[in-house]
């Protein structure tokens, strides 16, 4: 798949978290922000989800009950490697966090956020890292810099105003489809 044939705000992400609250909480965050977001109370149907949907991004709570976010972030590495994950915890280690990186982790957040900016931020840059690889354009192409820069002008104008956020979309997207 090319970066450009998926249109950016239609990423989807999967939230597995045990926490009804957490979840719902990333949930409203997320399709505030124009994602397609679905959700599992437990990695047993975080697994399930991922079979049956095209996910982009994975967020997991480390400690759920049955298959952990751990087992979750495995799983999905193996049957699934551009997926990015982002993994969420209220407790860590050392060791937790290595293991998560040397599975492929993109990275961590700690719970709970003190700004849910923090949040979308994160998984925007998770998908445009899925974007990229999909493109099989490296981190240091002359494609990438043209994307972040199309990303880094979306951040600083971030504005409430559809019609301007509307016109960047469609300015990012063009340069997407350039590939």
């Amino acid at each position: 798949m090319k970066i450009g044939q998926k249109s950016l705000d239609k990423s989807t992400i999967l939230i597995a978290d045990d926490t009804g609250v957490m979840r719902h909480a990333c949930e409203r965050a997320l399709k505030r922000e124009g994602y397609r977001v679905i959700i599992a109370e437990d990695g047993e149907k975080a697994l399930k989800l991922i079979r049956e949907n095209d996910i982009d991004v994975a967020l997991l709570d480390i400690k759920m009950p049955g298959i952990s976010g751990i087992d979750v972030l495995r799983e999905i590495k193996k049957n699934n490697p551009l997926v990015e994950v982002i993994m969420m915890t209220a407790f860590s280690t050392k060791e937790i966090v290595e293991d998560a990186r040397n599975l492929g982790a993109f990275g961590f957040l700690t719970k709970p956020f003190e700004d849910i900016h923090a949040l979308t931020g994160y998984i925007s840059k998770a998908v445009f890292k899925k974007r990229l690889s999909e493109a099989g354009a490296s981190e240091g192409s002359i494609l990438s810099e043209e994307i972040i820069k199309a990303y880094r002008i979306a951040d600083v104008i971030r504005t409430e105003f559809e019609p301007v956020k509307e016109g960047l979309k469609f300015i990012i997207e063009g340069v997407l489809r350039k590939v």
